[in-house]
C-alpha cells in the first residue's frame, strides 16, 4: 500500500514538472485500483490520493467533472478517517484548497468561507513542527487572498502575508507531503510558491508601498524563480509574478531599470508558458500591462506595434475569458491614443468597435466596464464631443456601482481613486457639447461618491432604526451583500440591486422618509439658495459652471492641472516657511484671483463690495487639486473675494441638501477638546486658552482637556453635542491609506475619520488643527479628510484648515469667529467665519497665511 501511494505521488510530481499527460493518466489508473483494493483502515488515504490525482488533472484539463469528483473524494476521506487524525486533517486541508478552486471556477463566495473553516480545523490539530504545517498555512493564505478579492478588506491581505511568513519560518526547507509521503520536487516547488505568493501579497492593495516592503517583495520573487529549474512547469508562473513585482516597483519609484526588468521577466514568462496552458492569457495580459507603462513613458512606434500585435494575440488564445479579452481591447485602445501620431484611422475604428461590444456587456466587473466605457468615450471624442458625451455619462453611471454600501474600506477608496479624473473629463466634454446642466450633473454623480451616499443614509438610518428596526435591518443586510467586488453567481448583483431598490421604495413609503437614500442631483432643489460654482479643472479643459437661475459657463484661461498643481505646491511650501514666504502665498492668491475667481464673480455680476454691507454668499465646489486652493482668499491689490462675498464650500451640491438646522428647545450643547501634548509632537501652549475662549462665548461648554480628552470620552461627548471645537494636533490622510489621519488626543490616542459618531443634531464642528481639510492627493474629489469625516457624520457646517496653523494664530481666529457667531443660529457660521477672517486680515495685512487657510463647509 505504502509503495503504491509513493508511486502515485511520484507520477503526480513528474506530471507537475513536465506536463506530460501520460504520467497523470497512469496515476489515475493506479489510484482507481488502489481505492478499490485498500483495506478499511487505509481507505481514507486511498480515496484522498484518488482525489489528488483528479484535482491535478483538473488543473490541466479544466474538466468540471474532475473537480466535482475530487471534492467528493476528499469529503469521503474526512468521513473514512475515523480516528486517523493525520488523514482527517490532510483531507480537510485539501478540501480547503479545492473550495478556493471551486470559487475561482464558479464565483460562489460561500466556498471561501467553507474553505477557511476546513483549513482552520486542520491547523488546529497541526503542530508547527509537522511537515504539513507550511502547506496548510499556504492554503489558508490563498483563501484569505480570495476573500480580499471579494470584499476588499486589507486585513485579509495582512493575515495572508502572516500565513506565508509562518510557513516559511516553520523550517528552513519546508516539506509538503501527500498524506505522509513526500516527493522532493513537490517540496521545492511548494517552497518557491510560498515565496512567490508572498511577494505578490506584499505589493497588492496599497497606493503607496514602503521601500523596505518593495525590497522584501523583490527578494521573495527572485528566490521563487531561482528555486525551480527553468524546465519546471511553475517556472513561467514565478517569472510572471516577478514581473508584476518589478512593475509595482516602477510605479512606486519611476525607476526605468525596474520597468525594463519587468518587461524582460514577463517576456520570459510568456516564452516559457506551454501551449494550451490555462494561464497563458493572463501571462500575456501581464506583458501587455507592462508594455502599456513602457509606451506611456516613451510613445515609440515600435512599442505601439508590439502592443497592438500582443493584444490581438491575446484575443486569439484558447481557454480565454471575456474579462481578459476586454482588458486586452482596453489596452489596445489606450496604446493607440498614446501613440496616436503613428496610428491609422482604420486601427482606431477597429479598436472602437471592439470596445463598443464590451461597453454593452454588463456581466463585466463594474470597475472594468467603467474603464471600458471611459476609453470608448475618449475614442468618440476624437470625432465629436456630442458623440462622446452619452458614453461618458454611461461611464459615470457605471462608476456608481463602485460606491461602498457599508463601512468605507481602503480598497474601495483606492478603487474610486483609479477613476478620479473621469467626472471632470466627462463634465468638460459636456461643456464642449453645449450642455452645462449635464456637466454639473456629471460632477455631482461622479465625485464625492462616498460622502454623498453616506450623507444620504446616515442620519435617516438612525431614525429608521429607532422607528422601524425591521426595515433598517433589511436595508443594512442587502446593502452589505452588495458590498462585494465579485457577485455570488452571474445574476446575483442584478437580483440584489432590484432587492435594494425595493427596500428603499418601502422605506420611502413610510411617513417622513420620502428622501431616504435619494442620490439624484436635481438643480431645482437648490434654485432658491446661494449660487453654486463648480470649478472644474480637467485634462480636457478647465471651466467654471455656475448654477444661479439657470446654468452658465466661464472658461478658465491659463488654468490646467499643471498650473493648479504648481499653485498648490507653492502654497503648502510657503505655509511652513518664514516671513519671507508670505509673498509666495500672495502670488498664488493673485494668480487665483486673475485666472479663476475674478472672471466668475464678474459673470455673477458681483463687481465690487456690497454698498449696503450685506455680503452675498457663494458656494464653491472645486474639483481635483483645485479643492486645495483658497478661492475665498484670492485677491490682487485692492480687489479680493473676501471683500465681495461670503464664501462657503461643498464637496458636492448634494452634500448641502440637509444644510438647514432645526433648533431644539434647549440650550446649545457644546464640547471643546483641548490637547496640548501628543506623543512625539510639539506642545501646543495655547490649546487650553482656546478652549476657554470657546466656553466664554458659548455658555455651558463642556471642556475635555489633556488627560480628560481620551478617545472614549470624546466620542461620548460628541454623541450629545450640537457644537464641537477641537484645538489639538491633527494628521492629514497619507497616500498609503487615504482613510488614515485624525485628530490627536491624549497620549497616543486619536479620533480617526471613521470614528466620528453619526449625529442627528450636530450643527457645527470647528477643527482648529493643522490640515484638517487636506485629503490624500489620490482622493481630492472624495473629501476624505478630517473635515469631510465630520460632514459625513452629519455636521451641517464644518470649519477646517488647508495647511498648518500656528498656535497663537489659531487662538486669534477662534476668538474672532465666536465673537461674531450666534450659537442659537448655527446656519450663520459661514458669515461669522467671513467676518473673523476679515478681522484677522486687517491685523496682518502682509501675511495672508494667518487667515487664508481657514475654510468653511456648509
Amino acid at each position: 500500500m505504502q509503495t503504491r501511494l509513493l508511486q502515485i505521488a511520484q507520477l503526480i510530481a513528474s506530471y507537475e514538472a513536465t506536463g506530460i499527460g501520460g504520467f497523470i493518466s497512469r496515476a489515475e489508473k493506479l489510484s482507481r485500483n488502489l481505492e478499490a483494493e485498500a483495506p478499511r483502515h487505509l481507505q481514507a488515504r486511498a480515496v484522498a490520493m484518488r482525489g489528488t490525482v483528479l484535482w491535478t488533472r483538473f488543473e490541466h484539463a479544466r474538466k468540471p467533472a474532475d473537480l466535482q469528483e475530487a471534492i467528493a473524494c476528499f469529503e469521503r476521506s474526512v468521513i473514512l478517517a475515523d480516528f486517523d487524525v493525520d488523514a482527517w486533517a490532510s483531507a480537510l486541508a485539501e478540501l480547503a484548497a479545492l473550495a478556493r478552486l471551486r470559487w475561482e471556477t464558479h464565483g460562489e463566495a460561500e466556498d471561501i468561507e467553507n474553505g477557511l473553516e476546513c483549513i482552520g480545523k486542520a491547523l488546529d490539530v497541526t503542530e508547527r513542527s509537522d511537515q504539513n504545517y507550511p502547506g496548510r498555512e499556504v492554503k489558508k493564505a490563498s483563501l484569505l487572498e480570495a476573500r480580499y478579492l471579494v470584499f476588499g478588506d486589507r486585513s485579509d491581505l495582512h493575515a495572508a502575508a502572516q500565513c506565508y511568513e509562518h510557513a516559511l519560518s516553520a523550517s528552513d526547507a519546508p516539506s509538503a507531503s501527500l498524506f505522509g509521503l513526500t516527493a522532493s520536487s513537490y517540496d521545492v516547488a511548494m517552497a518557491a510558491g510560498m515565496h512567490s505568493n508572498l511577494a505578490l501579497v506584499l505589493v497588492t492593495g496599497q497606493a503607496a508601498i514602503p521601500r523596505g516592503q518593495l525590497d522584501t517583495a523583490l527578494q521573495h520573487a527572485e528566490t521563487a524563480v531561482a528555486g525551480v529549474p527553468e524546465r519546471h512547469r511553475l517556472h513561467a508562473r514565478f517569472l510572471s509574478n516577478l514581473s508584476q513585482v518589478r512593475l509595482r516597483r516602477y510605479e512606486q519609484t519611476s525607476d526605468l531599470d525596474e520597468l525594463r526588468a519587468a518587461y524582460l521577466a514577463s517576456e520570459a514568462a510568456v516564452a516559457a508558458t506551454r501551449p494550451g496552458d490555462a494561464a497563458a492569457p493572463i501571462r500575456h495580459l501581464c506583458l501587455a500591462r507592462i508594455l502599456d507603462a513602457r509606451l506611456r513613458h516613451d510613445p515609440h512606434p515600435l512599442y505601439l506595434d508590439r502592443q497592438v500585435w500582443l493584444t490581438r494575440r491575446i484575443r486569439r488564445l484558447p481557454r480565454n475569458s471575456e474579462s481578459v479579452i476586454a482588458q486586452a481591447a482596453l489596452l489596445e485602445a489606450k496604446a493607440l491614443r498614446v501613440g496616436s501620431e503613428f496610428a491609422s484611422g482604420r486601427q482606431f475604428a477597429a479598436a472602437e468597435r471592439r470596445l463598443g461590444k464590451f461597453a454593452r456587456r454588463w456581466r463585466l466587473p463594474a470597475d472594468l466596464q467603467t474603464a471600458v466605457l471611459e476609453e470608448w468615450a475618449h475614442l468618440a471624442l476624437r470625432r465629436s464631443p456630442r458623440e462622446a458625451l452619452p458614453r461618458f455619462e454611461q461611464a459615470v453611471e457605471r462608476l456608481a456601482m463602485l460606491r461602498p454600501r457599508r463601512a468605507v474600506s481602503l480598497d474601495e477608496i483606492q478603487l474610486l481613486a483609479d477613476f478620479r479624473g473621469l467626472a471632470g473629463n466627462a463634465a468638460a466634454c459636456a461643456v464642449m457639447a453645449g450642455h452645462p446642466d449635464r456637466a454639473a450633473a456629471l460632477l455631482e454623480r461622479g465625485r464625492g461618491v462616498v460622502l454623498t451616499r453616506q450623507l444620504g443614509v446616515n442620519r435617516p438610518l438612525l431614525r429608521l432604526k429607532r422607528d422601524h428596526p425591521d426595515r433598517a435591518a433589511a436595508f443594512e443586510k442587502i446593502r452589505d451583500q452588495l458590498n462585494t467586488r465579485r457577485p455570488n453567481g452571474p445574476n446575483e448583483r442584478e437580483q440584489l440591486a432590484r432587492a435594494f431598490g425595493a427596500i428603499i421604495s418601502e422605506v420611502r413609503a413610510l411617513g417622513g422618509y420620502e428622501d431616504f437614500f435619494d442620490l439624484d442631483f436635481e438643480p431645482q432643489q437648490f434654485a432658491d439658495r446661494v449660487p453654486l460654482v463648480w470649478v472644474n479643472v480637467a485634462r480636457l479643459g478647465s471651466h467654471a459652471i455656475i448654477a444661479d437661475n439657470g446654468f452658465e459657463v466661464v472658461e478658465l484661461q491659463g488654468v490646467d492641472e499643471r498650473t493648479v498643481k504648481s499653485a498648490v505646491v507653492n502654497l503648502q511650501r510657503a505655509a511652513t516657511g518664514g516671513p519671507e514666504q508670505a509673498r509666495e502665498t500672495e502670488a498664488v492668491l493673485e494668480w487665483t484671483w486673475t485666472h479663476i475667481t475674478a472672471p466668475i464673480l464678474s459673470r455673477l455680476g458681483i463687481d465690487g463690495p456690497p454698498t449696503d454691507g450685506r455680503y452675498p454668499t457663494v458656494c464653491w465646489i472645486p474639483t481635483g487639486l483645485a479643492t486645495q486652493l483658497p478661492l475665498h482668499a484670492a485677491g490682487k491689490g485692492d480687489e479680493a473675494v473676501i471683500d465681495r462675498v461670503v464664501s462657503t464650500y461643498a464637496p458636492t451640491a448634494m452634500s448641502r441638501r440637509e444644510r438647514g438646522t432645526v433648533r431644539p428647545d434647549r440650550r446649545v450643547r457644546a464640547v471643546a477638546v483641548a490637547v496640548a501634548s501628543h506623543s512625539g509632537l510639539a506642545r501646543l501652549r495655547a490649546a487650553g486658552k482656546e478652549a476657554a475662549i470657546v466656553a466664554g462665548h458659548v455658555p455651558g461648554t463642556r471642556i475635555l482637556k489633556d488627560e480628560a480628552a481620551t478617545a472614549a470620552a470624546v466620542s461620548e461627548a460628541l454623541n450629545n453635542a450640537d457644537l464641537a471645537h477641537f484645538s489639538c494636533h491633527a494628521a492629514a490622510p497619507d497616500r498609503a491609506d487615504p482613510g488614515s489621519g485624525g485628530l490627536m488626543l491624549h497620549g497616543s490616542e486619536r479620533l480617526a475619520p471613521g470614528d466620528v459618531p453619526v449625529s442627528e443634531t450636530a450643527a457645527l464642528a470647528f477643527l482648529s488643527a493643522c490640515r484638517t481639510s487636506q485629503p490624500a492627493i489620490e482622493m481630492v474629489d472624495e473629501s476624505l479628510h478630517i473635515a469631510g469625516a465630520f460632514k459625513l457624520a452629519g455636521y451641517r457646517s464644518v470649519i477646517g484648515t488647508l495647511w498648518p496653523v500656528r498656535d497663537r494664530q489659531a487662538v486669534a481666529v477662534a476668538d474672532a469667529f465666536y465673537g461674531h457667531f450666534d450659537p442659537a443660529q448655527p446656519q450663520t457660521s459661514a458669515e461669522a467665519l467671513h467676518l473673523a477672517l476679515r478681522e484677522i486680515r486687517s491685523r496682518t495685512p502682509k501675511d495672508p497665511r494667518t487667515w487664508a487657510g481657514y475654510i468653511h463647509f456648509g
